[in-house]
């Protein structure tokens, strides 16, 4: 192997090495660090100065509470193609009016006065249940609640880290993909929507639970097509200065 193969093989291997490691950037972040109602509030790290809108949310210092059910806290957030989004919450439902009552945390067009259920508007949603040793956690991933589907059962009265990840590089919006995990681990696999959202918000609400939520966090990482294209063109570029 010569001289110049050596180094377009090093390139080509620093191209797709800059690929895998290129770092998600934040397009909101959160952890409640701030004392009185939600509603109006700056996250920690925002985008285009958006605050929250909320109904009966407000935070203690360190965590996000509600101090009544039925309500929404939402930021504004409508996803694009190309791209794949990572959405965390760190959600803890510890007591509630009924054993099936639950938080929510998702993507969703109802603005904060409105429930996260009504009519088909619901979508690319997750819900940890107060009593989830008797009705199971779930998730949607399509309008209205007729699509419900378990997810599973956790330790109750825990905080447990609630992540969405909306792969949008399909150009068809009703083939962009939804994959969902707990704590880390992938519960359910990347999923087909098998329609097209409307998404005007990104956010969480009570559907009867109270409790708290901390921690969230939207991200965002270009399409990897897009960037191992880069990296080609980072190679193609060294080819053509050594000819």
């Amino acid at each position: 192997m010569n001289t110049m193969t050596l180094k377009l093989a090093g390139a080509a291997i620093l191209a797709s090495l800059a690929v895998a490691e290129t770092p998600a950037a934040t397009i909101y972040q959160d952890d409640f660090n701030r004392i009185g109602d939600l509603n109006g509030s700056t996250p920690t790290v925002t985008t285009d100065g958006n605050v929250w809108h909320s109904t009966n949310w407000s935070t203690n210092g360190s965590e996000a509470i509600t101090s009544a059910a039925g309500y929404l806290a939402n930021i504004p957030f409508t996803p694009v193609q190309g791209k794949v989004y990572t959405m965390t919450l760190s959600m803890n439902p510890n007591g509630g009016g009924a054993d099936s009552d639950w938080f929510a945390f998702g993507l969703t067009n109802r603005y904060a006065t409105d429930n996260w259920f009504v009519d088909d508007q619901s979508s690319v949603s997750i819900f940890p249940r107060w009593k989830n040793n008797q009705y199971p956690d779930f998730y949607t991933n399509g309008p209205g609640s007729t699509g419900i589907t378990s997810l599973g059962s956790f330790t109750e009265d825990v905080a447990h880290d609630y992540s969405i990840i909306l792969d949008t590089t399909n150009a068809t919006a009703a083939n962009w993909t939804a994959e969902y995990k707990v704590d880390g681990v992938t519960i359910i696999a990347a999923t087909t929507l098998g329609y097209t959202p409307t998404i005007n918000y990104i956010g969480f609400g009570s559907g009867g639970a109270t409790g708290t939520v901390d921690n969230f966090s939207l991200t965002v990482v270009p399409e990897p097509a897009s960037l191992a294209l880069l990296g080609l063109g980072a190679v193609a570029l060294l080819r053509r200065r050594r000819a």
